[in-house]
């Protein structure tokens, strides 16, 4: 490999008319290169880059030839890809990493694979982004490869967010197991998976096993001490919380959490965090509404130029509710129908909420027919995706739909199905009478 180097070395200097001492410079002297290019010494990668940089081409190339220039260019192409995904051109990073995960460059190819894998769940396209995650999944646990762990956090995520409730929850629970064995325990890589695990088994409705997660997290992020670990255990604490109606008691959690992730650098979390919080406040307080809608227009305005689409619809979702609140139906609406052309249709889970708050600004603007139907349909959904609790808040969400439009029959019905949904069922019903046991004659015993 030295002579081939110092053989790259020579050609090129002698092309461009210069001397040994020409490359010289910091820790590169004349005879240096003299002995490089008699393939008696090896160079270092600080004098490799001085010299490629004297003779106007790349490290890579000197000490690789052609399969050198070669890998730096697609090294180079996958830090655009990921460049254009940071800078918000998911199409672009999208068509970049789709092309590069091609590669016969084992390396680049892992790289680009999962980036696609980001880029497709950017875009709101979870089903793509879940088939890539899948295949990264497979490929590291038949490599046991660390990199399990960098793929169960999204893809328990987007699992979460397509409404597979069911399979985020094994996706979760598989990449604990695999950070116990890495002995990656106490770590930040634990405290993600971990919230994230949470939210999962909190929209299933399963607060049990929820609050045990986080009971977990608080350890660990007591032990890290870093404001972004604290900050996700008060923001994970607040939504259940505010999904147990202790809206206070989610306020004051999420307030102090805002706080925590302000100390870093996290835009994305912090808009998401932002928007949870808002939706906390203007459900324990529906006065402050007008307040909760500008939190949300600044979340909202982050969220178009650092988060998913997934992210931005969930915020527009929660600013149809605050329009509702205001008196300003119509702008409900758009906002709600917004967030629905946003999501693609395997965002079931989000797409139930958005026709959940669709539903709620049609009643608002007297449409009851449409709005009924639009409740309808997200309850329905939710059952079918395994989420009872969810169902069963908008069930109870068309019941007083129902009542305030004088449609008693709906909102007994409906009240009936929340019931159901989350497996409140009468130990006796209307009509069930109890056989009497017929008395003992004189007799009958022995």
């Amino acid at each position: 490999m030295g002579h081939e180097v110092g053989d790259r070395i020579r050609e090129l200097r002698i092309r461009g008319g210069l001397s040994q001492q020409d490359l010289a410079g910091p820790g590169v002297t004349a005879s240096y290169v003299s002995r490089l290019e008699a393939g008696q010494r090896q160079p270092s990668d600080r004098a490799l880059s001085w010299i490629a940089g004297k003779l106007g081409t790349t490290p890579e190339f000197l000490a690789g030839g052609d399969s050198g220039r070669a890998r730096h260019e697609l090294r180079l192409d996958l830090a655009a890809a990921q460049m254009a995904l940071e800078e918000g051109d998911v199409a672009g990073a999208g068509a970049k990493f789709a092309r590069l995960r091609q590669s016969a460059d084992a390396d680049v190819a892992a790289e680009a694979a999962r980036g696609y894998a980001a880029a497709c769940e950017a875009s709101g396209d979870l089903l793509a982004a879940i088939a890539a995650y899948e295949q990264l999944l497979e490929q590291s646990l038949a490599s046991a490869a660390h990199s399990v762990l960098d793929v169960a956090v999204p893809l328990c995520r987007c699992c979460r967010e397509a409404g597979d409730l069911g399979r985020a929850v094994d996706v979760g629970e598989l990449g604990l197991r695999w950070l116990r064995e890495c002995g990656a325990v106490g770590t930040d890589a634990e405290v993600e998976l971990l919230l994230t695990l949470a939210m999962a088994y909190q929209e299933r409705g399963d607060f049990v096993r929820t609050q045990q997660l986080l009971a977990r997290v608080q350890a660990v992020a007591d032990g890290l001490g870093g404001p972004r670990e604290r900050g996700a255990v008060y923001w994970n604490a607040a939504v259940l919380a505010g999904e147990l109606g202790r809206y206070a008691d989610a306020v004051r959690m999420s307030e102090r959490a805002v706080a925590l992730f302000g100390e870093g650098s996290d835009e994305r979390n912090l808009a998401r965090l932002r928007n949870a919080h808002a939706t906390l406040l203007m459900r324990h307080d529906p006065t402050r509404a007008g307040e909760s809608l500008e939190m949300l227009q600044n979340a909202l305005d982050r969220l178009l130029t650092c988060g998913s689409q997934v992210d931005v619809a969930y915020c527009e979702t929660e600013i149809a509710r605050a329009h509702v609140l205001l008196g300003d139906p119509q702008s409900a609406i758009n906002a709600a129908l917004s967030a629905l052309v946003r999501l693609a249709l395997d965002t079931r889970l989000e797409c139930a909420r958005a026709r959940t708050a669709l539903a709620f600004a049609l009643s608002a603007a007297g449409r009851y027919d449409e709005a009924k139907a639009e409740y309808e349909t997200a309850a329905t959904l939710l059952e079918r995706l395994g989420s009872p609790h969810q169902a069963a808040l908008v069930w109870a969400e068309l019941a007083e739909c129902a009542a305030s439009h004088g449609d008693e029959a709906v909102a007994l019905s409906s009240s009936r199905r929340a019931l159901s949904s989350a497996r409140i069922v009468p130990p006796f019903t209307r009509g069930a009478v109890a056989s009497r046991p017929s008395p003992v004659q004189v007799g009958d015993a022995g």
